[in-house]
């Protein structure tokens, strides 16, 4: 059995290209603090360390149509999200995984690279 390589190409321009103390690199671009990306931009917010807020989540709230599921990256371990952060995802029909940070921008990038309509809410490492 032979193993085929392939690039894979985005056909956007935020693919998660790397991460560091206290911020990410999306499409080349560095960014300070915590970083709301989807398949067609990314912006920094306002989540603390420890994990998003319910009052955190209002500032997303005009970038979550048409996603199924957002990534919450809860910076270096994984941790549950709050009841209020899981009921605000719920009541408007969007899954919500939490994971640690890498692993979430791992996993955005994979399932932005088939095609998914996903987003990554990520607090540093």
């Amino acid at each position: 059995m032979a193993i085929e390589m392939r690039e894979v190409r985005f056909a956007a321009p935020t693919a998660i290209d790397g991460y560091g103390p206290g911020g990410f690199r999306v499409g080349g671009h560095w960014v300070d603090g915590a970083t709301f990306v989807t398949g067609e931009q990314m912006f920094p917010w306002s989540a603390q360390p420890g994990g998003p807020a319910a009052s955190d989540l209002p500032a997303l709230e005009p970038y979550l149509q048409g996603i199924d599921v957002v990534l919450i990256g809860m910076g270096p371990d994984q941790r549950l999200c709050s009841p209020e952060v899981q009921a605000f995802f719920d009541t408007r029909g969007i899954g919500v995984e939490p994971m640690a940070t890498p692993a979430a921008a791992r996993t955005f990038n994979v399932l932005m690279g088939e095609g998914r309509r996903v987003a990554a809410a990520l607090l540093p490492v």
